[in-house]
């Protein structure tokens, strides 16, 4: 129908506007809270690039929701301020006809967002996280201009501390190094110079030392101090962090699977808890029966027996909880996953009304409404997660509150407008 799809078109510009607008902001975040950890590490440009790319994932898995709720709000808004509202009325076309193609709409970006959410983004966090330890680990490229008067600690077995550097960064001066080797008695090294290479096959540092001592106990003797001088002295000192060494592994978070491998780990972690729940009643039982009705083991301490009898019933409630908690983690995750989906279908309800309601701020007013309600809405699931990882709400109910209320309230605003 002609009207539908020049509603629908009238949400197309404000819903990319929005999506690259938001994206951009979480982008720039990321950059400004990583910048310094990948700068700093010296990794390599095709490493940073991954790093950001891969976060985009869970950038789209909020913006798309947010977004449409700010096409929504946006767009009934200037439908509602040109009059196009009102006389749509006229003509017989109440705001349920006008509604449905856009609630269809976004029923289909919410499927297009729950796959995503399983197929895409736990793949992404994986390796995003991997790639993220890996550069954690990473030693830096030694810079030492900023480094006088500081411990430097990046070398294995070795402690350096300089007194000056020069212009170009590798040559020093008043070099004093405290070396550790497990087992051994450790060795304090003096130079009044030195500069910094690397190894030819570029893997390792090299401190080449001139006009200094060496100070060591004798290991043959330790009563005896030794003191030896040098005019030149190379040492390595290990691994120079210039290469990023990337690790491969399997061992994934709740956010890192997809929902069938969650379900397989719930079925698990249940499986586990009803185990240690029946052995921890086959414990009790057995000695309700061994002490009450056969009267326990002739000289037995009947105390000591109670106690262990507890101990033990108390270590197997101890795991199936331990196994229930772990279950509710990864069904949170799973609901967590559809819940955020469906809140794209939840934001037209909410979007609607206001948009018309809203009509005179245009998209000033919209982008805060919109911030507003996402924020409510987040901090219920933020909210909704604390509690159930601590047992005090169902999965289900902690992660389908947002969308439950915030839809009921908007489906009440909804129908209010539509009886207008």
């Amino acid at each position: 129908m002609l009207i539908h799809r020049y509603i629908l078109r009238e949400h197309i510009s404000p819903f990319f506007l929005a999506l690259s607008v938001i994206l951009f902001l979480l982008f720039v975040n990321l950059i400004l809270e990583l910048l310094d950890q990948i700068v700093g590490k010296g990794v390599p440009a095709s490493a940073a690039v991954e790093v950001f790319v891969l976060n985009l994932a869970w950038m789209v898995a909020l913006a798309v929701p947010m977004s449409v709720l700010v096409a929504v709000l946006m767009a009934f808004g200037r439908l509602s301020s040109d009059g196009e509202v009102a006389a749509l009325k006229a003509v017989g076309v109440g705001l349920h006809r006008a509604a449905w193609p856009v609630l269809l709409c976004a029923g289909l970006v919410a499927g297009l967002v729950a796959w995503f959410n399983d197929r895409i983004l736990p793949d992404a966090n994986h390796r995003a996280r991997m790639l993220m330890d890996d550069i954690r680990r990473k030693k830096p490229s030694v810079a030492l201009a900023d480094k006088p008067g500081l411990v430097i600690d990046d070398f294995d077995n070795y402690r350096i501390l300089i007194g000056r550097v020069g212009l170009q960064g590798s040559s020093l001066e008043d070099v004093l190094i405290y070396k550790q080797q497990p087992g051994e008695f450790p060795t304090a090294i003096l130079a009044r110079r030195g500069e910094i290479s690397f190894t030819p096959d570029g893997k390792d540092m090299a401190l080449t030392l001139h006009e200094g001592e060496v100070h060591a106990l004798d290991s043959r003797d330790q009563t005896r101090y030794v003191k030896t001088a040098f005019h030149r002295q190379v040492i390595v000192l290990g691994d120079a962090g210039r290469r990023l060494v990337r690790t491969v592994e399997d061992t994934r978070g709740d956010r890192e699977m997809r929902v069938a491998e969650m379900r397989a780990q719930v079925a698990r972690h249940g499986e586990e808890a009803r185990q240690a729940g029946e052995e921890a009643g086959q414990v009790f039982e057995a000695f309700v029966r061994r002490r009450l009705l056969d009267g326990g083991p002739p000289g037995g301490d009947p105390v000591k027996e109670v106690q262990q009898a507890l101990a033990q019933v108390r270590s197997e409630l101890m795991v199936a909880g331990h196994r229930g908690r772990a279950a509710n983690r990864y069904l949170v995750e799973i609901h967590k996953k559809y819940a955020i989906s469906a809140a794209c279908i939840v934001f037209v309800f909410v979007g609607l009304p206001l948009g018309i309601a809203f009509r005179a701020g245009g998209a000033t007013r919209g982008a805060a409404v919109s911030i507003g309600f996402f924020l409510l809405y987040w901090m219920f699931l933020i909210g909704g997660e604390k509690l159930a990882d601590r047992g005090y709400l169902s999965p289900a109910l902690s992660m389908w509150a947002a969308d439950l209320l915030i839809g009921a309230a908007g489906g009440w605003l909804t129908w209010r407008e539509m009886r207008k």
